[in-house]
């Protein structure tokens, strides 16, 4: 019977991360792409990003539905309160590849999945289904290349402007997960730079969060900084490779949250920069401290914060619904009608040939938002 359960507590990494792809490719192709044209006419422009927000936090609500209601992960949150509605760049240590996936949950219930952004790996961008829905919902891809990143976070961060967007951002200083590579190569720039070596976290890459704030503090984009920890209590697992096909989760994540106001932060290039610095530095302590206790006496801080919490289990059990019978009703619609299925099957040729002409259909939306928001008038906003 134990030899039962552990196959079948394998096949659950298997089921989660298939149904959160079939959902992202009806997501993509059936829900964002049938409005795709939305997104390149004035009096619909606005629109198309409410929509396609709407699904993509009936997405990340899915994912959210499958790690509390049926994998049974449990979330804890310290520090500062997360409040609905504000404009924010949320920074975390980068400790797995998986960390922003476990970051949703706490956003449902504290502050709010639909405007979310990330600030991602370009490589991620290719993905069928997650990276074509996330072109769509105008997240930030990054090169490593220093002047194509900047033109891109400007571009991106431009079209938020224009389309009087409330930013609600997420990015890893670090650049890159807490794994060996990096780890040595964060050494080696702490040796280089008289600094010291990190145990728990790694050196931040200073110069996209400079280029990054100066923008958004320019362009009066953000209210906040929230500075989010994570830790892990119980052991972690560092890659998806894991989770499929080994069924293995977290048992617990662990948040701690410093909340700053933009007027506390300086506002010149090497002040953001030296900010930046000092914010990793007090991660690496608080990161030491948390994990050289026993394992059950792992917490940030002892109070938990559950000042505004909301439980909104509805709304998961919803997402639980809405998914299966969306892809249904896209697959009998391309039963049922020879045009709306070759219309499907454009947008797929769209998805796969588009980055050649356009370098993705983020990129095509703000430049397209440059000349239809201008030509439509001023934005009344969300």
């Amino acid at each position: 019977m134990l030899q039962i359960f552990k196959k079948l507590s394998k096949l659950r990494g298997i089921v989660y991360f298939s149904s959160i792809f079939l959902a992202s490719i009806t997501g993509s192709i059936f829900l964002m792409g049938t409005i795709m044209p939305l997104a390149l006419f004035s009096p619909t422009i606005h629109l198309h990003r409410k929509l396609t927000d709407g699904i993509l936090g009936a997405w990340l609500l899915l994912c959210t539905s499958f790690l509390e209601l049926l994998i049974n992960m449990k979330f804890r949150i310290t520090g500062d309160t997360l409040i609905r509605g504000e404009t924010s760049v949320y920074i975390m240590n980068h400790r797995t590849r998986l960390d922003w996936m476990w970051f949703w949950p706490m956003l449902y219930h504290y502050s709010g999945l639909r405007k979310l952004k990330i600030v991602l790996k370009t490589s991620l961008k290719w993905w069928p289904g997650f990276g074509w829905a996330m072109q769509q919902c105008g997240f930030i891809f990054l090169n490593r290349n220093i002047d194509e990143d900047k033109e891109t976070m400007e571009s991106l961060l431009n079209y938020y402007k224009l389309l009087d967007y409330p930013v609600q951002l997420l990015m890893y200083p670090e650049g890159t997960d807490f794994h060996p590579p990096a780890i040595t190569s964060s050494n080696k720039f702490a040796k280089n730079n008289n600094l010291p070596e990190y145990k728990y976290c790694l050196h931040p890459r200073k110069t996209g969060f400079q280029v990054l704030l100066s923008n958004l503090l320019k362009q009066d984009q953000i209210d906040f900084i929230q500075d989010v920890t994570i830790g892990y209590p119980k052991g972690c697992i560092a890659n998806e490779k894991t989770m499929i096909f080994q069924g293995e989760f977290p048992e617990e994540v662990h948040f701690h949250v410093e909340k700053f106001a933009v007027s506390e932060l300086p506002h010149d290039w090497e002040g953001l920069g030296d900010w930046v610095e000092k914010r990793f530095e007090a991660k690496e302590k608080r990161l030491r401290d948390f994990y050289e206790k026993e394992e059950s006496e792992r917490v940030f801080a002892n109070l938990e914060n559950v000042e505004r919490f909301e439980e909104r289990r509805m709304g998961m059990y919803l997402s639980l619904l809405f998914w299966p019978t969306a892809s249904y009703l896209w697959i009998k619609l391309c039963m049922l009608s020879t045009p709306f299925f070759y219309y499907q099957i454009s947008i797929l040729v769209f998805y796969a040939v588009q980055p050649w002409w356009f370098g993705g259909f983020d990129l095509l939306m703000a430049k397209v938002s440059k000349l239809v928001v201008k030509a439509g008038g001023k934005s009344k906003g969300n």
